[in-house]
């Protein structure tokens, strides 16, 4: 066996069936995708070759929070807060889950007004991130090059490309009135907003009854937990205001998506405690909650394709299917707002319909259906807060900026109103993929070519309501092998499948 680690030096690792060598040193110099190949020769001769990638960098601060110090070497008014924690454990929906202190991290992009020699919190203003399974997308690209596997996802020839990364602070990115290239962050900094980036990372903690390890991604995790970090947050905030003589409030916090789930908890559980029990450190002091896209009711990932992805992990053993569908789609965040969720099929060609139609009595529908997770975290979210508030904070101005249509128009339409797309009907195809191979026979003049299919998958939306049962998904691999999904629809609203928005 021979390996050549990347150097074009091929050393031999073992040798007439003897490992020679059990440390090889290798020296790399900078950062880079190094491609090692690995050669066996087997003893009648015949030779297997196989190669693959490791991405290296070398770095100072290991162990440590993934927020880069080059970030705030490269702007001198911005300030790394890496751990932020909940003072209140927190504990999932089972005994099974681990007992933790949640944390989270967070960036402040101090005002143009501000002496950086002399940073302090004046006019702060809160963005959370969204739903980031795995911490891909990280406050700034500096801190994914800085970071060892979120730089090693976004390589280009060999080496980090940020434009291959979509950090937190390039989300804020629009269009602004006259059809330029603007940035919130960039906009709010100018009129001397002091703003605060907050990122869910994956990280390490204790298990508070076991004294074990654990690894909690946070970007997915539950969002009751995530919302007590963010309590945190404000009480902190809240103190350094007072510290500073400032007697405004928060200005405001900004929750898109998930971040919008994460922020409207936090804010009426103070309400709550703060009438609970008159203690002033409960009042969060916000004069402004931003709600941008987030799922009050629910959220839609089409089920046909959750089933696709299912399939391809556990019947064509894809790995990547495998982590999307157990990490992401199986993820607490995703279970508790996916109102059609895919899991425990009853069989190999029918859906588990109690996970379907998540809805609970308490947001004005008859009963509670849809998955535990959904039933669980959407009643913990109705009873949070003031009474009477379903769950929505009370003292302080409420925006909520919406994708989609409140019509339930399913055309698609430019700005100008010119119409380009609608969304599918239910039961239309979604996806559909061929794979073909091309076959030539020779003759005696010329030869006769023709395609043979290998393989077929796609996906369907979901049938009309009470429709009967209907295929969701499909594949096909040689001969006549289908595999089939199929689903009824029990949602009464209609088919969620057609709701814009989404993942």
């Amino acid at each position: 066996m021979q390996i050549d680690f990347g150097q074009g030096l091929l050393t031999t690792v073992i040798n007439n069936y003897v490992l020679r060598a059990t440390t090889i040193n290798v020296y790399y110099s900078g950062a880079s995708e190094r491609i090692y190949n690995a050669s066996i020769t087997y003893k009648d001769g015949s030779q297997v070759i196989t190669r693959g990638k490791i991405y290296f960098k070398q770095t100072a601060n290991e162990g440590m929070s993934r927020l880069s110090p080059s970030c705030v070497i490269a702007d001198t008014k911005t300030k790394n807060v890496p751990i932020i924690f909940a003072e209140e454990e927190y504990q999932g929906y089972n005994s099974d889950n681990p007992r933790i202190i949640p944390q989270a991290e967070y960036r402040v992009f101090y005002g143009d007004n501000q002496n950086a020699s002399n940073l302090k919190l004046e006019k702060p203003l809160i963005i959370l991130d969204g739903f980031d399974p795995g911490d891909k997308r990280q406050i700034q690209d500096c801190d994914c090059e800085d970071d060892i596997d979120c730089a090693s996802d976004n390589i280009t020839n060999g080496v980090f490309d940020s434009e291959e990364h979509k950090s937190i602070a390039e989300f804020q990115a629009y269009k602004d009135e006259d059809n330029l290239d603007a940035n919130l962050l960039t906009k709010l900094r100018n009129q001397n907003y002091d703003v605060i980036v907050v990122n869910h990372p994956t990280y390490t903690t204790t298990n508070l009854d076991t004294g074990q390890d654990v690894e909690i991604d946070g970007g997915a995790y539950y969002i009751e937990s995530n919302a007590m970090v963010l309590v945190a947050l404000i009480k902190k905030v809240n103190q350094e205001l007072v510290d500073n003589g400032v007697t405004d409030p928060i200005e405001a916090i900004v929750g898109p998506s998930m971040g919008g789930q994460i922020s409207r908890y936090a804010l009426s559980y103070m309400e709550k405690k703060f009438e609970e029990t008159g203690d002033p450190e409960w009042k969060h002091n916000v004069k402004l909650w931003i709600s941008v896209d987030s799922p009050h009711l629910g959220a839609n990932i089409p089920l046909g394709v959750q089933s696709l992805v299912y399939r391809l992990g556990e019947e064509l053993d894809n790995e990547d299917a495998k982590r999307f569908y157990d990490d992401e789609l199986g993820s607490p965040a995703a279970k508790q707002q996916l109102i059609e969720l895919f899991r425990d099929p009853i069989n190999s060609s029918t859906t588990n319909q109690d996970n379907l139609n998540g809805r609970v009595a308490a947001q004005g529908y008859p009963s509670d259906d849809g998955s535990l997770f959904y039933r669980t975290y959407y009643n913990n979210l109705e009873s949070n807060g003031l009474s009477g508030s379903h769950g929505y904070p009370q003292n302080l101005r409420k925006i909520a900026v919406v994708n989609g249509s409140l019509s339930g128009n399913k055309i698609v339409a430019t700005p100008e109103g010119n119409v380009f797309d609608s969304y599918a009907n239910s039961g239309q195809d979604v996806l559909s993929l061929d794979a073909f191979s091309r076959i030539c026979i020779p003759l005696i003049v010329g030869s006769y070519c023709f395609d043979v299919r290998l393989a077929r998958l796609g996906t369907q939306f979901m049938p009309n309501y009470a429709n009967g049962h209907q295929e969701i998904s499909f594949y096909k691999k040689g001969g006549d092998d289908w595999k089939r999904f199929y689903s009824n629809n029990i949602n009464s609203r209609g088919n969620m499948d057609n709701v814009p928005g989404g993942f």
